[in-house]
């Protein structure tokens, strides 16, 4: 049991030590932007989510933000893809992004319908409003496509295309070294 709660730390390790790869002709500027911009949108959209009582910061757009941030790591998975000008990272681009558009949108209207429920786009707001009623009870068919939409974006089971093995991985297919971890 011990051995495979290390795997991870083992994994990133041997990543940490492992020599960056590169493809013939890649585009270094577009593969850094997008390995340095998906970590920076999962940030940056978890600045307006409440931990507990208190959030980072609580703008008054802030299901509106989340989103962005949301679209922001579509084009980062993009980017990936793109940069090493390798024809399986840019299908496993392609693939996240055509997902992304599949069950990333009706995730993002199924937040903002929580939001048209409690009359604010501010995150404190949304949360508050729930306090006698959960909007899970409230709307059910909304609930029900956020939850179908997470199991997609997480690309469990028949959603794990983005990452298959027919395109060596996806989008980090090239990726090698720090860059993948």
């Amino acid at each position: 049991m011990t051995s495979r709660a290390a795997a991870p730390l083992r994994e990133a390790l041997r990543l940490l030590v492992q020599q960056p790869r590169t493809t013939t002709a890649a585009d270094g500027a577009l593969r850094r932007a997008g390995v340095a911009l998906l970590p920076t949108a999962a940030v940056l959209a978890g600045a307006v989510l409440p931990l507990g009582f208190r959030s980072v910061t609580d703008p008054g757009v802030g299901i509106v933000w989340f989103n962005a941030m949301e679209v922001l790591a579509w084009a980062a998975v993009w980017l990936t893809g793109w940069g090493p000008n390798s024809a399986l990272s840019l299908t496993g681009g392609y693939r996240f992004l055509a997902q992304g558009l599949a069950y990333e949108l009706p995730h993002m209207l199924a937040i903002t319908t929580a939001a048209l429920g409690a009359e604010s786009l501010r995150v404190g707001e949304v949360v508050a409003r729930q306090e006698g009623l959960w909007f899970a009870l409230w709307m059910p068919a909304a609930f029900a496509v956020y939850l179908l939409s997470a199991v997609a974006m997480a690309f469990w089971g028949p959603f794990g295309h983005p990452l298959g093995r027919d395109a060596a991985g996806g989008a980090a297919a090239e990726l090698g070294g720090p860059a993948r971890l």
